[in-house]
């Protein structure tokens, strides 16, 4: 039951964390611009400025919760979360909603949350439990994307920012009342990943690859409400059903691969081969294309790349760091994450002020291929332990 509670607590609040990220994706930009008449260099800055202070301040507060305890410091960065979406509700300019964003951004929990999980799942049932947070934040997405851009029509996109600060409130008393007592789990030194040395550059692929995951998610939503508007003639409260249909294609192939059972095979080739597809996604969408059908294959294309590795990364950096550096190491992939958004957002903003939304997905595309040049030779970690250990840690 312990771990029933921390697995399905953690999820939550995953879920929340990430709805709060995800809720405002789809309007941010045609509010923004309809509201104050925004440049895309400004846009961008609102999209990004989130993910320069959550990448900021991912090291410091993972190191914190290695020395001071998992739930202060996540408990702190939820607080941030509830300010900045109160502040983003009330604001009345661009500079007080983007830094209205940057106060939400402050609250910086990601290495602490996966750490935490990671303290209290034995190594063997790891996957499985960042499988529980995939489809958490899977859920997350598809209900932030569905919900959205409606709720923003219905009550104002400030009212969906009073929703998040509700959200994070709910976070808290779930870490508090629901989520047991931290315990680091001894079982750890019995179930190692293979090589047992680790650094930083180890995971260089994996911190490269979250950057360029989350660059291209900025770039994806700054450019396509805008498109689906262009070019079909798609109303904002109408495009929660388009992502909806879209995320449930991308599940619908994509479940298979959340689960901890695929062949070595399979597992050697899933981050190439998520990449590509994500890639092919881009590329369709950089043609001018006047069919809601055809944009919906290309979108989900993207989100079935996107939804796969956003639960696969976590749960490989997990199973590579040392318990007792577990902050540390996450520390630096949730920065990576972070940082990732942040010039995504800084960057594309400029591309679509000089290029418009057919150079936005060019660079899009480019950085995938780019991004597949750097981690082609990755190999995701092959636990070695034996069956006799593996049985023995079945029980929770």
């Amino acid at each position: 039951m312990t771990l029933i509670r921390a697995i399905s607590g953690l999820a939550l609040i995953y879920g929340i964390r990430m709805f709060g990220l995800f809720a405002v994706l789809p309007v941010l930009a045609v509010y923004s611009q309809s509201e104050w008449g925004a440049s895309g260099l400004m846009i961008g800055l609102a999209f990004g400025i989130y993910g320069l202070t959550q990448g900021g301040l991912q090291m410091p507060m993972g190191w914190l919760s290695d020395h001071y305890g998992r739930k202060r410091i996540i408990s702190i960065g939820l607080i941030a979360f509830i300010l900045g979406s109160l502040l983003c509700a009330e604001a009345d300019s661009m500079w007080q909603l983007i830094f209205g964003r940057a106060l939400q951004g402050a609250g910086a929990i990601g290495a602490c949350m996966t750490a935490l999980l990671s303290d209290m799942v034995p190594l063997t049932k790891r996957a499985k439990a960042m499988a529980c947070v995939g489809i958490s934040i899977g859920l997350s997405f598809l209900l932030a994307l569905w919900w959205g851009p409606g709720l923003s029509a219905f009550i104002g996109v400030s009212g969906v920012f009073y929703i998040l600060a509700g959200a994070g409130a709910l976070g808290l008393l779930i870490l508090w009342f629901w989520v047991p007592s931290e315990e680091l789990n001894s079982l750890d030194e019995k179930c190692e990943p293979h090589g047992s040395r680790v650094s930083v550059s180890t995971l260089t692929p994996l911190f490269i690859s979250i950057a360029a995951l989350h660059a291209l998610l900025s770039l994806v939503f700054m450019a396509l409400p805008l498109t689906l508007i262009d070019n079909v003639a798609l109303p904002i409260e109408k495009h929660g059903w388009f992502y909806l249909i879209a995320m449930i294609g991308a599940l619908a192939f994509g479940w298979p691969f959340l689960g901890h059972r695929l062949s070595l095979r399979w597992q050697n080739r899933l981050l190439p081969m998520c990449i590509s597809v994500m890639a092919i996604g881009l590329l369709m969408l950089q043609r001018e294309w006047h069919s809601l059908f055809v944009l919906g294959v290309a979108i989900s294309l993207f989100f079935l790349g996107f939804t796969i590795l956003e639960a696969k990364l976590p749960t490989w950096v997990s199973q590579l760091a040392p318990s007792h550096q577990r902050g540390y190491y996450l520390g630096w992939f949730s920065t990576s994450q972070f940082l990732g958004a942040f010039f995504g957002g800084v960057i594309g903003g400029t591309v679509i002020d000089l290029f418009g939304l057919g150079g936005m997905f060019a660079l899009a595309f480019g950085l995938t291929a780019l991004w597949l040049c750097l981690v082609a030779n990755f190999k995701p970690p092959v636990l070695t332990t034996t069956k006799l250990q593996a049985r023995g840690m079945a029980q929770p």
